[in-house]
């Protein structure tokens, strides 16, 4: 059983990189580091995701076991 391996496809060429490298230095900083914490500490919009879903799953675990 083959995948389907072409990889030729899904290359770019090099002014869509060179465009894509340029849009992403010019980009606001969460762009560029997804999980980092910025000057004043808190999460960039990309971490705050992962904080969610480890508040949700602790509310889970509580409710689940408040219900046994």
């Amino acid at each position: 059983m083959e995948g389907n391996n072409d990889t030729t496809a899904a290359k770019p060429d090099a002014q869509e990189v060179s465009y894509m490298d340029a849009s992403l230095e010019k980009g606001p900083a969460r762009t560029r580091d997804v999980a980092r914490v910025n000057k004043e500490g808190e999460a960039t919009a990309a971490a705050r995701p992962t904080a969610m879903a480890k508040m949700l799953q602790a509310a889970l675990e509580k409710a689940s076991t408040t219900e046994a």
